[in-house]
């Protein structure tokens, strides 16, 4: 969507100006991320969710860049219900 197109842009003009390497669609083992920003030693994820998703695809995907050792951050439109026993859980 126009939205989600016009987040990423948003997203990468921060990270070049901030002096960070960053491209978006970029595609790992089984995900593909929105925005992969990286300076030294760091790489980071962004993660823009438009529509409304599951907290355990939420889960799954966080678990993937993390086995890729990315740091993920997402932004949402509304924030996902997150069951109760999730709190503090991972």
């Amino acid at each position: 969507t126009y939205e989600h197109l016009r987040a990423k842009e948003e997203i990468l003009t921060a990270c070049w100006d901030a002096g960070w390497n960053a491209v978006p669609e970029v595609k790992g083992d089984n995900w593909i991320a929105d925005v992969v920003a990286s300076r030294d030693t760091q790489n980071v994820v962004f993660e823009i969710q438009i529509s409304g998703i599951a907290w355990q695809e939420i889960k799954g995907r966080h678990q993937s860049y993390k086995n890729a050792g990315l740091s993920d951050f997402w932004f949402f439109r509304s924030i996902p219900r997150i069951p109760e026993r999730e709190f503090g859980h991972g």
